[in-house]
């Protein structure tokens, strides 16, 4: 199931948990998934890779650029 606009979780650390992304592929809706570089690994050995989007920092505590990542994909 494709939503009508594009769903975005933002997340760090949590790769173990995933509840969010866990519960849109129980119900077959498409999702990109947006982390920190260093965290890929973790992130790729339980999602398919192809969700996930890398920012280009690390450790930063830009929220605001989360954002701006999100809406740059949109346009």
């Amino acid at each position: 199931m494709n939503p009508k606009f594009p769903i975005y979780i933002i997340s760090k650390g949590r790769w173990k948990t995933r509840y969010t992304s866990i519960a849109l592929e129980s119900i077959g809706v498409d999702y990109r998934i947006v982390i920190e570089p260093h965290e890929f690994a973790q992130y790729a050995s339980v999602i398919d890779p192809q969700k996930i989007l890398v920012l280009p920092f690390s450790n930063l505590g830009q929220a605001a650029y989360l954002r701006e990542i999100g809406f740059g994909n949109i346009r």
